[in-house]
């Protein structure tokens, strides 16, 4: 969602997992950003549109590349989706190994190929 409240940490905290793409408002990057385009620091975009279309590709179009290149260049091991944030690709499940499904979220498992 553009502008979102990008404050929310309550998936690493909570899963004690460090994540690439989550509350990215409380970086120095973004804080310095505040009041661009009047937006405060906690709507500005995520620094990285690249590793962001990355991260989001996986989820809506998963291929064994964009899964491999996660896992070698930002060490992803697991991925959360949770699909009242965007719609979840039944191929994410064929790609990655299915850990934990509870309602709306889904855990996968990145194995090495």
């Amino acid at each position: 969602t553009p502008h979102c409240d990008a404050r929310a940490f309550w998936v690493t905290g909570l899963g004690g997992h460090r994540t690439v793409v989550e509350s990215w408002g409380y970086t120095d990057e973004v804080v310095a950003a505040h009041g661009v385009e009047n937006l405060g620091y906690a709507r500005q975009s995520f620094p990285d549109q690249a590793l962001l279309a990355l991260n989001d590709g996986v989820f809506s179009r998963p291929t064994r590349a964009d899964l491999d290149r996660l896992r070698t260049e930002h060490g992803v091991r697991w991925l959360f989706a949770d699909s009242r944030a965007g719609a979840v690709s039944a191929e994410l499940a064929g790609l990655a190994q299915v850990r934990l499904v509870a309602g709306p979220v889904t855990v996968y498992e990145l194995n090495r190929q």
